[in-house]
């Protein structure tokens, strides 16, 4: 065995074993990542994009999924469903597009009541 003048041990590898100075323990550095794997986004957006049948009346229709979501939010804010109405709102507030109602603080109250007497009337 060679004359070591220093401590082995666990975070003190033989000097003929240790990194060499200016040179990185990782020359090839971290992989770069495939071309072809996409975010989660682009993967979203394709999934939401793709065509769908929905029965409207009678008859079905071809939509985007994503449109298909967005009647079906609709028509169910449309039948009175508060947090649908206030989902329909925010998203057409992110969306910068002016609403085309707004429920003012004095009239959520009323409205309130009102679904609240609809929905006793149906029980």
């Amino acid at each position: 065995m060679t004359d070591r003048k220093y401590e082995i041990g666990y975070g003190k590898p033989p000097k003929e074993y240790r990194f060499k100075l200016g040179q990185s323990g990782n020359p090839n550095g971290r992989p770069k990542k495939a071309a072809n794997q996409k975010s989660l986004a682009d993967r979203l957006n394709k999934i939401v994009s793709r065509k769908v049948s929905i029965r409207v009346g009678e008859q079905h229709e071809e939509h985007e999924l994503l449109d298909a979501m967005l009647l079906a939010l609709a028509h169910k804010a449309g039948k009175g469903d508060i947090r649908s109405i206030n989902l329909v709102r925010d998203i057409l507030e992110k969306a910068e597009t002016p609403p085309a109602f707004e429920i003012l603080p004095e009239d959520e109250a009323e409205l309130e009541r009102e679904l609240l007497k609809l929905m006793s009337k149906g029980a």
